[in-house]
Formats: C-alpha cells, sequence, structure tokens
C-alpha cells in the first residue's frame, strides 16, 4: 500500500528490521489484538529490482524463508490464540513475460515451503 498522508493517514509506512525487533510495530499500539491479519510480503526475488534495496525480496531463498519464519512467531506472539492469517502470496505462470517452465526453480519458492514454516509451531 502507497504512504498517502494526505488523503490515506492511516496507512503507516513501516520498514522491516530483518533481524527482527518489530516492538515499533503500529498494531502493537493497540488496546487489543487483532483478529485479523492480513500478510502480503514482497515476492522473493522476482522483482527484487522494484523493491529497495533492503527489501526482504534481495535476501536468499533460505534467508528469505527464514525471515518469514521468525515473523510468523512474532506474529504468534502478539496475536490471540483464534486470530487469522491472511498470507496473501500471489504468482502466476507468465511472470514478466517468462514461462513458468523457463523459470529457474533456485529462484522459486514453492507453497509447501510456507505450509512448512506456518505448520510448525
Amino acid at each position: 500500500m502507497d504512504d498517502r498522508p494526505d488523503t490515506r493517514p492511516e496507512i503507516e509506512p513501516y520498514y522491516w528490521d530483518q533481524e527482527g525487533g518489530w516492538e515499533d510495530l503500529p498494531i502493537l499500539n493497540s488496546k487489543e489484538k487483532p483478529d485479523l491479519i492480513i500478510h502480503d510480503p514482497p515476492y522473493f526475488d522476482k522483482k527484487a529490482r522494484e523493491y529497495s534495496k533492503d527489501s526482504i525480496s534481495g535476501l536468499t531463498k533460505q534467508e528469505y524463508l527464514k525471515f518469514l519464519e521468525r515473523f510468523f512467531l512474532f506474529l504468534r506472539k502478539i496475536s490471540k490464540k483464534k486470530t487469522r492469517l491472511a498470507f496473501i502470496n500471489a504468482d502466476w505462470r507468465d511472470f514478466q513475460n517468462c514461462p513458468a517452465v523457463r523459470e529457474n526453480p533456485k529462484h522459486a519458492i514453492l507453497m509447501v515451503a510456507y505450509h512448512e514454516i506456518l505448520r510448525n509451531p
């Protein structure tokens, strides 16, 4: 979401520290824990050139997944037991004019990897 302070002051930009230490996350200022968390992380690798140089998109595959694992554990800690997580991870077969069969598997993360992270307590 774009930072538009004039028309959408409720949208606050937040820059992630890749090592954790997210105690300044705006949601933590609320009196209640969230019922729903919508998480739409930057794409892994595919759009790294379009994100800031400090984006998790530019991490290695292992570092990217490790970041998400730490982040999901953090979300579990700050959430209610029945909080729902909407994890948005869209992709398409012909990404930036590269058919899926020509994509480099080393630069891709399958849904099973995310499932493993979320499945482990």
